[in-house]
């Protein structure tokens, strides 16, 4: 499969693939996809831009705006009857081959494949190859992790889980990495999905990223806290103080250099992390806040995160850093 991906990433060299998926990935990441590596994260960007020019598609032949938002859309009738089963679907109340038999689907499948054939233009008839490389690699792109083979039950997992734990779900992929907030080291999704379901004190922490009119203080208040619980700290303990202490443990035992990556972050960059997750979970509840006003700046165009404000070190340390680099090295250079 990572061949097919590479055959896509070639086949689009110079179509403008690479800059629409650098206004989510960083340069060298989309580098590597073009040619076929990053199997998992390939897989989930072209899906985002197959289902953004389908979209686009759509939007032409049932006459929407897509600048609105969902509320704002006028749906016709077709539209409304297949959102109204997929609803259904996520809430597991019917099977997905209900979905794929429905009328409403079905003309809306026409209609696309109608409009994509009026499409007559050297760089359309790119583009549509593209979709139809996807198309086809839906029936074979699966995880290539050894429990691939398994079909889960959506309604069954959902009702294992129980309605609190789906409603914290999506917080808990983006505190844990996901494509537009980074992932925390050596932190993975599974541990903190287990952390939520034996403690009700950190499930009700999470819910406040939930709420639409959450301050920033309560925000990164809320943030440290699950951070702190997540890296096993005290109740009462700030991320801080947890970091000075993890440190003194590792000096303490170690034999070997304290990496210093695996221990906590510092209250200052763990508030804009926690920033940009509560924004992006407010984003997939359809309330749009600024992205400058929650951990992001504007820089060339382009939305850059916020690593932290403090400097990393007190200025009297960072002057006695030496390098064994030749010439005249100033250590800001070396940041």
């Amino acid at each position: 499969m990572t061949s097919f991906i590479a055959a896509i990433g070639h086949l689009m060299i110079n179509s403008g693939l690479s800059e629409v998926l650098c206004q989510v990935y960083g340069e060298n990441a989309v580098l590597k996809m073009m040619n076929g590596k990053s199997y998992a994260r390939t897989i989930r960007g072209l899906f985002s831009v197959d289902t953004c020019l389908n979209a686009m598609l759509l939007s032409r032949c049932r006459n929407l705006n897509l600048t609105d938002t969902v509320c704002d859309i006028e749906l016709d009738q077709d539209l409304k009857d297949t959102m109204l089963l997929l609803d259904k679907l996520l809430k597991g109340d019917i099977h997905v081959n209900e979905i794929t038999a429905a009328d409403g689907l079905r003309k809306i499948a026409t209609d696309l494949n109608k409009e994509k054939s009026l499409l007559n233009h050297k760089t359309s008839d790119l583009w549509l190859q593209m979709m139809s490389m996807i198309e086809s690699g839906r029936l074979f792109f699966r995880s290539e992790g050894k429990n691939s083979r398994y079909k889960w039950d959506i309604g069954t997992l959902r009702n294992g889980l129980g309605e609190e734990m789906c409603e914290i779900l999506p917080l808990l992929h983006v505190l844990t990495g996901c494509n537009t907030v980074s992932r925390i080291f050596e932190i993975g999704k599974g541990m903190v999905l287990k952390k939520a379901v034996k403690s009700e004190y950190f499930r009700n922490i999470c819910k406040l990223f939930l709420k639409r009119d959450s301050t920033k203080a309560e925000v990164m208040a809320a943030g440290e806290t699950v951070l702190v619980a997540v890296y096993g700290g005290l109740k009462y303990e700030t991320l801080n103080e947890l970091r000075y202490r993890k440190f003194r443990e590792k000096v303490y035992t170690s034999n070997s250099q304290v990496t210093i990556e695996c221990l906590p972050p510092t209250s200052d960059s763990a508030k804009y992390h926690v920033m940009r997750v509560y924004h992006q979970v407010q984003c997939w509840k359809d309330n749009h806040l600024s992205s400058n006003e929650w951990g992001w700046t504007l820089l060339h165009q382009r939305y850059k995160a916020i690593k932290m404000k403090l400097p990393p070190a007190p200025d009297s340390l960072l002057q006695m850093i030496r390098c064994s680099c030749k010439g005249d090295v100033h250590v800001k250079r070396m940041d």
